[in-house]
């Protein structure tokens, strides 16, 4: 019998080919059926966020009145849910409060709801949002001969994130239009340059903020606190800031802990600057309305702590404040300028054209730290609108509902009244 040999053939080229071909496109497939799944998944998981949201602000039944996100924030916290921590999986989604409405919404790249089913199809154009997450995206703008024309809310966050990447290089901002940032935070720690702020008769709107950022021992109390918060800038030592033409309204602060350590606990706040020196601070024709700013001490709407310096000026000319509010837990603070810490002189301070309505210093919360004066300051005081300033020498914090700007020597002024700044003034003459 004859055994025929195997032959052993191996495949050709060709196949090879065939077979890398077959197994690239099941694994293309496989990869695109994976992201799918993951995208859809990532959407139910976005759409039952806002659900759950939705049902507990239904259940709060407290929304009809909302000044700011923080109103939200505070509904939902109290069911156990932490909105800052809400970011969409969904790619290129936000979440967004809707005042309107009084729903939380997810809204695409492209600006249009996708969710609650309810709302897709409605005309958003004239309702107001605020981003959960306090959150916005940035648009490249290149300055020409060294100024920045700004047209839309996500160039002047660009530029924002060019000061604080950058660290050096003077910026002058012009506004084109008015700026909504719908809720959205775009405050930087320190201020690294010069800044001009040309608001060419605009508007910026809807601006949050929550965050301080430089925690500290209190010398007095002997116990952690934090420090500095504002809008715009935390802090500022040594740079120029000057604001001119320009309206800001529906600015939000809140950083309302205290002396107790908690996350959010902040002094030296406000919408502008939270702690300012060394540098000079203009003003002109700069209105705050329908804003808030809620902080722990040191606490206004212009500048929270000032240090009083022989290279620090400040002037402001043609302010007004409407319907705004200085939300004090613990005391030293003021509308304008939360509190000046006095000790040699200004080499100018000037406050010319002063016009406040329907605003005042309001004391919140219930720390005991309130009537609890530290050790090592013997005098405070503070300018009012109607046009006397008092000393104090109480044991007690000044609350002051008119107070304009609270100072604080280490040494008491002979003097027990002195007159109101209502003119170009050398604050050197008011101790």
């Amino acid at each position: 019998m004859q055994i025929k040999k195997a032959i052993k053939k191996g495949f050709t080229l060709v196949e090879l080919v065939v077979v890398i071909a077959v197994i690239a496109i099941l694994a293309a497939t496989s990869v695109g059926v994976y992201f799918g799944m993951l995208e859809s998944a990532n959407r139910s998981a976005d759409q039952a966020a806002v659900t759950q949201m939705n049902k507990v602000l239904l259940l709060e039944d407290t929304l009809g009145d909302v000044d700011s996100i923080f109103d939200v924030h505070e509904a939902l916290e109290r069911n156990g849910l932490y909105p800052e921590d809400y970011t969409a999986l969904s790619k290129g989604h936000k979440f967004y409060y809707d005042r309107n409405e009084k729903k939380i919404l997810l809204v695409n790249g492209e600006g249009e709801v996708v969710y609650p089913e309810d709302q897709t199809d409605k005309d958003h154009s004239d309702c107001q949002w605020y981003s959960l997450n306090l959150s916005i995206g940035t648009e490249k703008v290149t300055p020409v001969n060294g100024e920045y024309n700004v047209a839309k809310a996500e160039q002047f966050a660009y530029v924002m994130n060019e000061i604080e990447k950058n660290n050096s290089g003077d910026v002058i901002i012009t506004l084109t239009e008015n700026l909504n940032f719908n809720g959205a935070s775009i405050a930087i720690e320190n201020l690294t340059c010069d800044f001009t702020l040309n608001g060419n008769g605009k508007t910026i709107s809807n601006l949050a903020a929550n965050e301080s950022y430089n925690d500290g021992l209190s010398s007095s109390f002997g116990v952690a606190s934090k420090y500095n918060a504002a809008a715009l800038f935390g802090k500022n030592s040594g740079h120029d800031i000057k604001l001119e033409n320009i309206t800001f309204e529906n600015i939000h602060i809140r950083c309302d802990g205290g002396y107790d350590g908690t996350e959010k606990a902040a002094n030296n706040t406000s919408l502008i600057v939270g702690e300012f020196s060394g540098a000079s601070f203009t003003a002109n024709n700069v209105t705050i309305k329908n804003s808030s700013v809620e902080a722990g001490r040191n606490v206004g709407s212009m500048i929270g702590l000032l240090y009083e310096q022989s290279n620090t000026s400040v002037s402001f000319n043609n302010i007004v404040i409407s319907n705004t509010q200085v939300k004090v837990h613990h005391g030293r603070s003021s509308l304008l300028v939360g509190m000046i810490e006095v000790s040699t002189s200004f080499a100018k301070f000037e406050m010319k054209s002063l016009t406040v309505t329907d605003s005042k210093v309001v004391k919140v919360g219930d720390f005991a730290t309130t009537t609890i004066k530290p050790s090592g300051a013997n005098y405070y005081g503070s300018s009012y609108a109607d046009a006397y300033f008092v000393t104090f020498g109480t044991s007690a914090y000044p609350i002051l509902e008119s107070a304009l700007i609270t100072y604080r020597t280490l040494q008491k002024p002979s003097t027990p009244e002195l007159s109101a700044i209502t003119s170009t003034t050398d604050i050197s003459s008011l101790r």
